[in-house]
């Protein structure tokens, strides 16, 4: 007998076989064009308006090497944005990184080099300017933030995403959705506001849980030209299924139509790098191999 419903959950998701997985002789252009209408539906995205003009700049900084620009955005009604712009020394038009980080931020952030995980110092060691923008629930996009809250009510910080995204939920959204809308209103904005990016090649990159949202993004946005995303991808029965998720993994129903795999597909023809440990408890090495195996059958 069996009285865990969770354990009757992870049954149903591992048996789940996507109706949307590509299949050999299909129209790779029909199947894209379907299956990102499909995807950004599940995602919630059909829900968003733009809010147009809402940009500012409010500072710019020169450092040894590069300039940087904090600026404001509204990326929807009532949700906004401060994000960082670094631009390298030196050049005319160069390509865009956006840079996606949550905890611990200062990681993403690191312009001293001491850590793998800088990606704005790798960036811009490569000639992008690059763009840290804080995720939905992390960072200054943290979900809780009132102070009267009993300490019961405030969450670790790696659940901090919880509250927020159950009320996504209740709404008929996603965070990974709202994450992906954010990227996508921040290229807008960066590709109207600053005249030195190439908007012809568009890097999105991103650890974990950013990672997934790169990944999402990718999928969804045609003028990012490259993905790269670690730590953040695998099979729904070696990742979803097995571990205990922050919330803002979760996209009901989507296991219906897509594995996490077929979810590459539609980065294709454009580039995609997927690193893993050996290490991740949360998305194992196993699982990133195999969802890699139905990427690279598209």
């Amino acid at each position: 007998m069996n009285f865990s419903p969770i354990k009757r959950n992870r049954e149903v998701l591992i048996k789940s076989v996507p109706s949307y997985r590509f299949k050999s002789g299909t129209s790779l252009a029909d199947w894209q064009t379907s299956a990102r209408a499909k995807l950004s539906e599940l995602l919630g995205l059909n829900d968003f308006e733009k809010c147009p003009g809402e940009f500012s700049i409010l500072s710019n900084e020169k450092f040894d090497g590069y300039t940087k620009y904090e600026f404001y955005m509204k990326s929807e009604s009532n949700y906004e944005l401060t994000l960082s712009l670094y631009a390298p020394d030196g050049v005319d038009k160069a390509p865009l990184a956006v840079c996606l980080f949550g905890h611990p931020e200062d990681l993403a952030l690191a312009l001293d080099k001491t850590t793998d995980r800088g990606l704005v110092a790798g960036a811009l060691a490569r000639g992008y300017v690059a763009l840290a923008m804080e995720q939905r629930s992390f960072g200054e996009c943290y979900a809780i933030k009132d102070e009267t809250l009993p300490d019961a009510a405030k969450r670790v910080t790696w659940a901090a995403c919880y509250n927020s995204s159950m009320r996504s939920a209740m709404m008929g959204r996603t965070t990974i959705g709202e994450r992906v809308w954010d990227i996508m209103r921040a290229i807008d904005v960066c590709l109207d506001g600053f005249d030195f990016i190439d908007k012809s090649n568009i890097v999105v990159l991103g650890h974990n849980g950013n990672g997934t949202a790169a990944y999402y993004a990718g999928a969804i946005d045609e003028r990012i030209t490259a993905v790269i995303t670690s730590c953040g991808l695998g099979t729904w029965e070696s990742s979803i299924a097995r571990a205990n998720h922050c919330a803002c993994n979760y996209i009901p129903n989507i296991p219906q139509y897509f594995d996490m795999g077929d979810v590459g597909g539609l980065i294709a023809p454009r580039k995609l790098v997927v690193l893993g440990s050996a290490e991740d408890e949360w998305f194992p090495e196993y699982g990133l191999r195999d969802a890699y195996k139905c990427i690279e059958a598209v």
